[in-house]
């Protein structure tokens, strides 16, 4: 018996019925703060628990990774901890390894940062763990705050600077999204974040509105046209020279 040939979907019949379907998009993902990295120096056992296993889950649960270095010897702990960079802190069981200072840790952790523990039981070990963790995180976050709010700064500088020595002031004097960003791609920056910041300090103008924002900007056709806003260039002026 000969196959029974399928009816043929139209070309046009398909593309209505898939135009149809819903666009189903992706649920965004939530970015996590970063992990800090923490070097801990002591017994592979204490009070008969495996002290590798208890640091892994105490940094799950404090959003930590704890790299636990046997102190075998200065050399070895030194070679360890050499390997384990970058790190943001290190904690040494003075106790267990009275031979391990701070010099075996790498300079660019901050002395500030290496906590000696002398406890000898492993629930006070465990809990200068925690607590040296909490103190790292939010010295961490706080620098971390900084360096963002110091890199935002930069980047409005570098587009003030680029608006200002070419006068782009005032409606008649606009320009595209792309050449306000200019000097910031041209120096292989952040431009994704050069964005955001110029979205943060921009607004529509209008005739009938006085605006406090530094940029303005005006619908084309060939889409938004930004400038400086008139009343905020003296302010623009002292940002850039600071």
């Amino acid at each position: 018996m000969a196959d029974r040939a399928l009816p043929r979907t139209g070309g046009q019949q398909a593309n209505k019925d898939k135009a149809q379907r819903p666009v189903i998009l992706p649920r965004p993902r939530l970015l996590k703060p970063k992990q800090i990295r923490v070097a801990w120096v002591g017994p592979e056992v204490v009070d008969s628990v495996a002290m590798p296993m208890r640091l892994r889950a105490i940094g799950q649960v404090y959003g930590a990774e704890i790299l636990h270095v046997p102190p075998r010897s200065y050399r070895d702990v030194t070679a360890r901890i050499a390997g384990a960079s970058p790190l943001d802190a290190a904690i040494i069981c003075s106790h267990f390894a009275p031979y391990i200072t701070v010099d075996a840790v790498p300079k660019n952790v901050g002395r500030e940062r290496v906590h000696l523990c002398g406890s000898t039981s492993r629930s006070e070990m465990e809990q200068q763990v925690r607590g040296w963790i909490e103190v790292v995180t939010a010295e961490v976050e706080t620098e971390r705050h900084d360096q963002a709010a110091d890199e935002d700064q930069m980047l409005l500088n570098i587009v003030l600077r680029g608006m200002l020595s070419h006068s782009k002031i005032g409606q008649f004097k606009h320009c595209q999204k792309a050449t306000v960003l200019k000097g910031v791609r041209a120096r292989h920056l952040n431009v994704a974040n050069a964005e955001r910041i110029l979205n943060e300090n921009s607004e529509l103008f209008q005739d009938t509105k006085s605006s406090t924002a530094l940029f303005l900007w005006k619908e084309h056709n060939d889409g938004a046209q930004y400038f400086l806003n008139p009343q905020k260039v003296e302010e623009a002026k002292a940002m850039v020279s600071r």
